[in-house]
């Protein structure tokens, strides 16, 4: 007997087309590099998602070819995360906390041929640029009035400038559910960086195990910021989760101190959230010497490391706030989720 089901292949674009199509009003929210906040929604992304898929076409990038980002978490960053492994090519985020030594390195190791910046990274890429072999085109993430005056980059393009002249419709390919759709790289600062190659597949059953029940169970209730960086595991996967089960997603930028990331979190009701164990504490830390409190967190996600349990049994007693440590969130399969008491 030959199997009757649907063999159709779990892609990355798949899960861009529901949101769109499902959860289309459902807000997105970005704070940019003014500390004004940008807002719009997953049919807004998959718009400009596909227009940036145009233009890598238009610019001659083929499939498995490697596309770097050195930026923060915010809206651009997720569309070139959706728009690069959507047309068959591979997203490379790279630390923003890298010199330009280091990240000269993991360019080369990665054979990246185009990088996508935010300008405020300009003078790490201008003195990596030089030692980047592969690197021929340069992008900076910002509207023409916030291009650099003066640099010494080849082939410096403006995305938002870009983005207009193109379609904002776009075909997605049917590629294999096994083909990469991600690199990222454990750490620059060994002798020998580990590479993490993620697939489509990997991706799309990482996200739908994080809205299970016993997960982080989301919905179109919550409201999802992952202050996790893009290159521990494209952000822990956190961003495809909140957009296949249709929750409001919320993007930090660079602001990542405690009570920038306090006020965020009240301001637009986060009901989850995803951050290493020194954020926590931090976090902690502020609102205990505040007398704050979490008013709409109901599921924290920690990991990237050993969480104390003094850390989790601390937001339980003190906040009344359930954290989850989380195993294997910068791997290519699916995460464990442990309850630590």
């Amino acid at each position: 007997m030959t199997n009757a089901m649907s063999t159709r292949p779990l892609l990355i674009s798949a899960i861009l087309n529901r949101a769109s199509t499902s959860f289309g009003d459902v807000e997105i929210v970005s704070r940019l590099a003014d500390d004004s906040l940008f807002r719009y929604s997953y049919r807004d992304l998959r718009r400009r998602a596909c227009q940036l898929a145009n233009a890598f076409t238009e610019h001659g990038v083929v499939r498995g070819e490697r596309v770097a980002t050195l930026a923060w978490n915010d809206h651009r960053h997720i569309e070139i995360q959706f728009a690069v492994s959507g047309i068959g090519a591979v997203v490379h985020p790279c630390d923003p906390k890298l010199n330009s030594s280091q990240l000269a390195r993991v360019l080369n190791l990665a054979n990246d041929t185009i990088l996508m910046f935010e300008p405020s990274f300009l003078s790490v890429v201008e003195e990596a640029s030089g030692r980047c072999v592969y690197v021929k085109t340069y992008v900076a993430l910002c509207d023409e009035k916030d291009m650099p005056k003066t640099h010494r980059l080849p082939n410096l393009i403006c995305y938002e400038s870009r983005l207009k002249k193109s379609k904002d419709e776009f075909v997605w390919p049917e590629l294999g559910e096994n083909d990469a759709s991600a690199l990222c790289f454990t750490s620059s600062t060994t002798v020998s960086p580990k590479e993490k190659l993620h697939t489509h597949k990997s991706s799309v059953l990482r996200a739908l195990a994080l809205g299970m029940p016993n997960s982080l169970s989301l919905s179109t209730q919550d409201c999802v910021l992952p202050v996790v960086a893009m290159f521990r595991g494209n952000g822990w996967g956190i961003p495809y989760a909140a957009a296949m089960n249709g929750a409001k997603l919320v993007l930090p930028g660079k602001k990542l101190d405690p009570e920038s990331l306090y006020g965020l979190m009240e301001k637009e009701n986060v009901t989850c959230s995803a951050g290493i164990p020194a954020m926590w504490t931090q976090l902690a830390q502020f609102m205990g010497k505040n007398n704050l409190t979490l008013t709409s967190m109901r599921s924290p996600l920690v990991g990237g490391a050993v969480v104390p349990r003094a850390l989790i049994r601390g937001y339980a007693d003190k906040f009344n706030i359930k954290m989850q440590h989380a195993i294997g969130l910068d791997s290519p399969g699916p995460l464990k989720v442990n309850d630590i008491h």
